[in-house]
């Protein structure tokens, strides 16, 4: 029976996906594994921190990533989150660069990557966009 099941599924996936059944499992354990790595709960600032929760949008470019001896910080919905152990993703050339130093809140509420979107205003964003920024 377990067979027939997996013939069944790689079938499937080869007639939906267009990918070899092995292609498309690498995909999803590749993506299972960057969710997780990326996702890696966060230590709470203190407030002997060497930044302040309040800093302007000025302030915050400086941690993008650009200097190795600052941390790696964004921000969302007004809160600063240090996301040094995730270099690989918000370092410079990561896939998530442009958020380092940056208030990623619209770009998250938009799921956008355009430059422009990376800001805190939450103006003119839908209640379906709004509800993905609290998520």
């Amino acid at each position: 029976m377990t067979t027939a099941v997996w013939t069944t599924m790689t079938d499937i996936v080869l007639q939906y996906t267009r990918l070899w059944p092995t292609s498309f499992f690498t995909i999803v354990a590749l993506m299972v594994v960057t969710y997780k790595v990326a996702c890696e709960r966060q230590p709470p600032m203190t407030a002997d921190s060497c930044y302040s929760c309040d800093m302007s949008e000025e302030e915050l470019r400086d941690y993008n990533g650009s200097d190795s001896e600052k941390p790696l910080l964004m921000a969302i919905k007004g809160k600063i989150y240090d996301v040094s152990t995730s270099k690989m993703f918000y370092g410079l050339g990561g896939s998530y660069a442009m958020s380092a130093g940056r208030d990623a809140s619209r770009a998250l509420a938009q799921l956008s990557f355009k430059l422009e979107d990376f800001n805190g205003s939450f103006e003119g964003l839908s209640d379906a966009q709004l509800e993905i920024l609290q998520d």
